[in-house]
């Protein structure tokens, strides 16, 4: 709750009085939601007594590159088929502009994620990929997870 009145606060501010533009409302939801989870993350360790950080921090890291490797060709590729080629006063290029850009930076995304062997690919791939519903095999993830079960076992006993 304090996150959220925080993002109100620091919103209001800078549009209110500042007078900036509606991407400061952006910017103070990030912000707030980045405090956010870094202090949830402090409050969970101190619960549950700690868990891998290189392994928690480890994935995360290749995605982040991962994601602005892949961003990089699909921003130039916007920009150069938005002026050059694709007119996009017309909804239907629009439509197509973005399906192109987004595949092309999703099939980069994934293909990086490959290189980089990212293990959260693996469980997606899973997910997707057999006659199991997505549900059964996101709950049967989450109770594997190493932190979960100490979470799980924590809340267990003190409720």
């Amino acid at each position: 709750m304090f996150f959220v009145a925080l993002n109100i606060a620091i919103s209001s501010f800078l549009v209110l009085v500042l007078k900036q533009g509606a991407w400061v409302l952006a910017l103070s939801f990030s912000v707030t939601i980045i405090g956010n989870v870094i202090i949830s993350l402090i409050v969970l360790y101190r619960k549950i007594g700690g868990y891998r950080l290189p392994e928690l921090f480890g994935g995360v890291t290749k995605i982040v590159i991962a994601t602005v490797c892949s961003a990089f060709p699909a921003y130039v590729l916007l920009r150069l088929l938005d002026s050059l080629i694709i007119n996009t006063t017309r909804t239907l290029s629009l439509l197509l502009l973005m399906f192109v850009v987004g595949g092309v930076y999703l099939s980069g995304y994934l293909l990086l994620c490959w290189l980089l062997g990212v293990s959260e690919l693996a469980v997606v791939t899973k997910l997707f990929c057999s006659g199991t519903t997505v549900w059964e095999k996101a709950e049967r993830s989450f109770y594997r997870c190493h932190c979960m079960k100490k979470f799980r076992v924590y809340f267990v006993h003190t409720v």
